[in-house]
């Protein structure tokens, strides 16, 4: 407003020195046009300013939590496990990030629990385990575990297993709980509530788990197999079973499912949703998360192959190591690729793959 003041006063000086006479009616209305354009446009131009330095403090304060998280424990502690992003530690234990491998210590702790449930005559663990609070007493002794085991001691080191069943189950529930994010992450929560509850159900399901990171697609179908196994299927009814199914699904849903929006609030507002979502996981986890092969050819585009009907020896195999993909529903000429990775086919020449009937 005072430059364009100034640039007026200015005008006017130098047409009054030189004796001109202007009709300056016309001057006046350009110059409050030109006035309110550029208060205007600094106006806006504040407003991007604000917004800029509101996304900047955000995107920082981001990336200070995701250091904090992914970084400093790791860092002051190489081999733990306990709150440390699945990736970090499938590359520390297999070498890749990539790798679709369920962390040693939390197989350790899987394993387990199902060996009680063996112990046990195959009766179905009570659900109490994964939905009641430990004591003080208890807590102060998984929190002691849970420091040995990121020093690097295993499950076995520690004697674990001369525990009551009840401090594995916190240990277990420790790990899930003090993971960075839900093992489905927060980028596909939208889509897999979409999917398992309004689109299509678990068939339309598998193409959101295929954006899952292949470390955290395995670990969710070792995690659903494990409670289906141990605290649904096992149960000695029906009704049991359908009670232990809601029981189970209202307790570890938000472990698997939360929105990064209003975390805590979300939560809390959606866990009836989250439920039924978990529930249709806990029944057809095997099928959603099941392998995918992905391969690139450049002039062909990007498809998916699935083992559809793999022999069982195979499916209990390591699943990152190199295998053959002669499973029945597709046929590769001595051909191999690492399940769940991208394979650049290029030098492949044709396709040489025959699907079955």
């Amino acid at each position: 407003s005072s430059w364009w003041s100034s640039v007026k006063a200015s005008a006017e000086g130098l047409i009054a020195s030189d004796g001109i006479t202007v009709d300056t009616s016309a001057l006046n209305a350009d110059y409050q046009r030109g006035k309110e354009a550029s208060m205007d446009a600094a106006y806006k131009l504040s407003n991007l300013f604000v917004m800029a330095s509101q996304e900047m403090m955000s995107t920082a304060a981001d990336v200070a939590a995701s250091a904090r998280t992914m970084n400093s424990k790791i860092l002051l502690k190489p081999q733990a496990s306990f709150g440390v992003p699945l990736e970090l530690i499938v590359k520390r234990e297999c070498g890749d990030e990539d790798a679709a491998a369920v962390p040693v210590v939390l197989e350790s702790l899987l394993s387990l629990l199902e060996q009680k449930l063996k112990e046990n005559g195959g009766a179905a663990l009570d659900v109490t385990l994964l939905t009641d609070m430990p004591d003080d007493e208890l807590f102060a002794k998984v929190e002691s575990f849970r420091d040995m085991l990121d020093v690097g001691e295993s499950v076995e080191a520690i004697e674990l297993s001369s525990e009551p069943i009840e401090t594995t189950a916190a240990l277990f529930k420790l790990f899930l709980l003090e993971m960075p994010g839900p093992l489905l992450t927060h980028a596909c929560y939208a889509d897999f509530v979409n999917a398992l509850l309004y689109e299509g159900g678990a068939s339309c399901a598998t193409d959101v788990a295929d954006l899952m990171p292949p470390v955290h697609r395995a670990v969710t179908k070792r995690l659903l197999s494990f409670l289906r196994d141990c605290f649904i299927t096992s149960c000695a009814d029906l009704v049991s079973a359908t009670a232990a199914e809601d029981r189970v699904a209202l307790a570890v849903g938000p472990w698997l499912l939360r929105s990064s929006f209003k975390e805590r609030q979300t939560c809390m507002l959606h866990v009836l949703q989250v439920k039924e979502a978990t529930k249709v996981l806990l029944k057809h986890g095997d099928y959603i998360f099941r392998h995918t092969c992905w391969f690139l050819r450049p002039w062909m585009g990007v498809y998916a192959l699935r083992l559809t009907s793999g022999d069982k020896e195979k499916e209990d195999s390591d699943l990152w190591s190199e295998l053959t993909v002669d499973a029945p529903g597709m046929e590769w000429e001595n051909k191999k690729a690492k399940c769940g990775s991208e394979v650049d086919a290029t030098g492949w020449g044709g396709i040489p793959m025959r699907t079955a009937d």
